[in-house]
């Protein structure tokens, strides 16, 4: 999608957005009298009538809820007010583009008059009689029959769809989104995506920066990252993870393989033990709109249109096939015909194939549709006409939250549960659940259960052994102290299906909840099957792990669960994908660039890129991919890799980065690098476009650092107070430092570029020896003993080069300009690698 058609997208996100939350909080306060401030009163007040009454309690409810979570009754107002309004947004827009995809009948592009509408009316000719002529009953109907498939968008019965915007709020948000300025954008895949981003602002993104370096909720992580993953990018990484991997599984005979970004390795396709199509999984994490599980569709569904048949195709043409784990036959064995395969191909793609977690539940929302549209599509390309279309009951996205925060509700429904050890398990899942929606994917949730489980199946087996000890009839009573109670379990294979138990128990528990209770109780519900079914995603192994996940610092919050290692969320993120690999299954992520650079991250080099799980391929992209001032790298890994070279391609300065990637790979100009050779440069970077013989130099010629010292010095931490331009001061009172105790002294700061001699402008205030920078708190007087010593200084931070110069003897260095100190200091000597330091292989190996 061209920028100037996303900046018309996002006029109208926005205006819709405005336009939504001020109709429904008009609602809100002066119709159910539920105040932005939290306040809501005890009882549905008399002016409602009884439908209204019905959805008040609802509300309360729903905002309730909210409150569970730990927010503030204002918070939860506004958390309700935003979803709501979000919703609303969402299956709009998800209407129209499935009327310019013929999936529906025309019935919003000219609201009221459109054929739809009329017939639907002609049909029930007393609709004329209401308000709106009976078009909101029309569209709820639309709704309803998608619901049957796409529950988590349509389903009438989510708290978020109990507001209806007015009628001329309806009109207003009909005519913007029929505005022909943006009429393109509808049979675009990727619009709902664009419109998940650019429902949360670019200046609120900014406000939230400024007032905390890391996000400080889950919300604030979402709305931070949410930025689209360019097509080419998605492309380069699912080609070379998951259309690689089916190379390998077909020794090269695909079509797969000339795939458009895939790097084909310089000794031909590495063989690998096939499989069926059914146990190919995918996963993206941190799944947003979901741009990642559609392409990953395409390679394994196929387009007829392009004559390019995909992963199920391929695999039930060929002679000799793999028996899936999921039925025990090949796909020829179960379809015995082309149409029998084509006709169920996108239900097996979305049952068994591809996943999804995301910690935003419209997030999840999006990319549910997004699939279930592809899927559609799918159908429509292979000539299978609409009612020979299996139902798709369900996708594999699932939104990481936590498990009800309702303490009350918990234990309830945990008293339900016999045996009684299965209350006490899920009260131990709903503890560690309670961080999932701020980490997602990183709660390593199924080891908690796992570990929780095996410590009930041990004291299970510990107490039948020591049962025996005792005559039947004289079983030794329970002890209090035991961890559970296993009281009912009379067999071990019992907690193979302790969790299935639990889930099968929820879904009784809602459905027998009394009316007076049915809202609170099924909101309670189905947050708890959504946890178990994120806990059940978690314990998978995926053959492909591809994603954009978060960049930036991890919250506080994450700490207790993530340690001090890595503080990196974008990092953590690649750790946790090469965890929930399959043996040599492979990620692919974007990612910040720093990930390759960064001194700090050096560790997280050497495991995960260098070790048990190796870089396979990378294109180094630099700034200008995503919608954020970052530099980005995209680059896939192989757990369990043998082989150390990597294909590198490099378009840091290139505009046309799509151009540049694209080129590269036809012209095969990529050649594997060696990536444990980085382990000689300092920090572990991956300095990839290092020639071969300047990058053995690091391991050959001893560092400089053999010879030398960098120290940083003091920081004032009040410039203005303690610091002054030299000519502001009479030269009397400046002295060298150690000359005298009371005085300014010289100090070198950094500044402008000047290589091999600067002014040394400035000076500190060091009278009693700095008796006042010593009083201030946070002032560090660093590295004391290198002060008044000759040696070289530099800019520590530069858009320029780097520059080394003289420091002369009698200055202080300060935190920006640090000192170079000799252990064999002379004149002779500070002036030879001071020539070194500024000559052009200098110059190449420090950038």
């Amino acid at each position: 999608m061209e920028k100037e058609t996303r900046q018309r997208l996002e006029r109208l996100t926005q205006q819709a957005r405005r336009l939504l939350e001020q109709e429904f909080r008009e609602q809100l306060e002066g119709r159910y009298d539920i105040l932005l401030d939290g306040r809501i009163p005890l009882t549905p007040g008399a002016h409602l009538s009884p439908r209204e009454r019905v959805l008040w309690d609802k509300l309360v409810a729903a905002v309730a809820h909210k409150r569970s979570q730990g927010i503030t009754a204002a918070a939860a107002v506004a958390a309700y007010l935003r979803e709501a309004a979000f919703h609303t947004l969402n299956r709009f827009v998800a209407l129209k583009m499935l009327e310019a995809r013929k999936l529906v009948q025309a019935c919003i592009s000219r609201g009221e008059d459109s054929a739809g509408f009329k017939e639907f009316i002609a049909l029930a000719p007393g609709l004329v009689a209401l308000p709106d002529k009976g078009y909101r009953l029309y569209v709820e109907t639309i709704f309803d029959e998608i619901a049957q498939e796409v529950r988590a968008l349509f389903d009438r019965r989510d708290a978020a769809t109990l507001l209806w915007p007015r009628r001329q709020a309806l009109l207003d948000l009909l005519a913007a989104l029929n505005d022909p300025e943006v009429a393109s954008v509808w049979g675009e895949d990727e619009t709902i995506g664009w419109v998940y981003q650019y429902f949360n602002g670019e200046d609120e993104r900014r406000q939230m920066r400024a007032e905390s370096q890391a996000p400080r909720n889950s919300r604030e992580l979402a709305v931070r990252n949410q930025f689209f993953t360019p097509r080419y990018v998605v492309q380069f990484l699912t080609d070379n993870s998951l259309g690689l991997t089916w190379c390998e599984m077909r020794g090269g005979d695909t079509q797969l393989a000339h795939l458009d970004y895939l790097v084909k390795p310089e000794g031909g396709f590495e063989e690998r033990a096939p499989k069926d199509p059914r146990d190919l999984r995918v996963l993206d994490p941190a799944c947003g709109s979901g741009h990642f599980l559609l392409y990953a569709f395409d390679l394994l569904a196929g387009d007829p249109t392009r004559s390019f048949f995909g992963i199920y195709e391929e695999a039930w043409r060929a002679e000799a096939a793999a028996k899936s784990e999921v039925t025990g036959r090949t796909l020829k064995e179960d379809y015995g015909s082309e149409l029998a395969l084509r006709r169920a191909v996108p239900e097996l793609i979305l049952k068994h194939n591809l996943h999804g977690v995301d910690i935003d539940p419209r997030a999840a929302q999006i990319a549910g549709l997004a699939l279930w549209m592809r899927a559609q599509r799918a159908y429509k390309d292979h000539k299978i006409a609409a009612q020979d279309r299996p139902p798709i009951g369900r996708t594999n996205i699932v939104t990481a939250e936590p498990m009800p925060g309702d303490r009350s509700m918990v234990a309830e429904f945990a008293s339900t549960l016999r045996p009684q050890v299965l209350g006490e398990l899920f009260q131990r899942m709903v503890e560690e659940m309670r961080l999932a929606g701020e980490l997602g994917s990183l709660l390593k949730i199924e080891r908690a259960l796992q570990s929780a489980v095996a410590k009930a199946r041990e004291q299970f087996l510990r107490e039948q052994r020591e049962s025996q000890k005792f005559l039947p009839g004289l079983d030794r009573p329970r002890n209090p102290q035991l961890e559970f109670d296993l009281s009912g379990v009379s067999d071990e294979s019992f907690f193979d299906s302790a969790e299935e138990r639990i889930v099968q128990a929820l879904q009784q528990y809602a459905a027998g909840a009394p009316a007076s209770l049915s809202v609170r109780r099924q909101l309670f519900a189905e947050d708890a099957a959504q946890g178990i079914a994120f806990i059940d995603l978690c314990r998978k192994h995926f053959d492909a792990v591809l994603m954009n996940p978060p960049f930036g610092y991890a919250p506080e919050s994450f700490r207790p669960v993530i340690g001090e290692r890595i503080t990196d969320i974008d990092a953590l993120f690649v750790s946790r994908g090469v965890e929930l690999l399959e043996g040599h299954g492979r990620l692919g992520v974007i990612t910040n660039r720093t990930q390759l650079m960064k001194p700090a991250l050096a560790d997280f080099r050497t495991e995960h890129l260098q070790s048990t799980s190796r870089m396979l391929v990378c294109a180094d992209l630099g700034s200008g991919v995503l919608d954020a001032l970052v530099e980005t790298a995209a680059f896939v890994v192989e757990r369990d890799r043998v082989a150390d070279g990597a294909y590198f391609l490099n378009a840091l300065g290139d505009r046309d980065k799509q151009a540049s990637i694209r080129t590269a790979v036809g012209a095969s100009q990529a050649r594997p690098v060696d990536v444990q050779s980085f382990r000689a440069i300092p920090g572990n970077r991956f300095a990839h476009w290092i020639e071969p013989d300047l990058l053995n130099l690091f391991s050959k010629v001893p560092p400089l650092e053999k010879d030398c010292a960098v120290s940083f010095g003091l920081s004032t931490t009040d410039n203005f107070r303690f610091m002054r331009l030299r000519w502001e001061l009479d030269p009397q009172v400046v002295v060298r430092f150690g000359q005298a105790a009371s005085g300014w002294v010289p100090i070198a700061k950094g500044g402008e570029y000047s290589p091999y001699v600067g002014d040394i402008h400035l000076a500190v205030d060091w009278r009693q020896r700095g008796a006042a920078l010593r009083a201030m708190p946070g002032a560090p007087i660093r590295n004391e003993h290198v002060y008044g010593k000759p040696g070289l200084t530099f800019t520590k931070r530069t858009a320029s080069a780097f520059a080394p110069r003289v420091l002369p003897a009698g200055c202080i260095v300060e935190v920006n300009g640090p000192s170079i100190q000799f252990s064999r200091p002379s004149p002779a000597r500070l002036f030879q690698v001071l020539g070194v330091l500024l000559s052009r292989v200098s110059s190449y190996l420090t950038e």
